[in-house]
């Protein structure tokens, strides 16, 4: 049983701006672990990480605290597109 409230907290999936600079995710915390956290300023990597315990890839950045959904954050990081899986040429076959 995991009781550990790391567990509980939703990821949602990453999502980009209409420019394709940026991809954003946002993350949903459970009760518990909202209780430790003041939404009065953005965290850096290591306060994410280490005290509220969200796991993500390096390189994303807090970027919105809402007054309104404390439980809610958001983070972006540069927009990368993941390398395409390109088929090999096309090939019909001429009788």
């Amino acid at each position: 049983m995991m009781t550990d409230p790391r567990y509980h907290i939703q990821y949602s999936d990453r999502y980009q701006d209409d420019a394709k600079e940026f991809e954003y995710r946002h993350v949903i915390l459970p009760p518990s672990i909202q209780r430790n956290y003041t939404p009065n300023c953005l965290m850096t990597e290591a306060e994410w990480r280490n005290e509220l315990g969200i796991q993500m890839s390096r390189g994303w950045q807090h970027c919105i605290t809402s007054r309104r959904e404390p439980n809610i954050l958001v983070f972006k990081r540069p927009y990368t597109p993941l390398p395409s899986s390109s088929s090999t040429s096309d090939q019909s076959s001429t009788k």
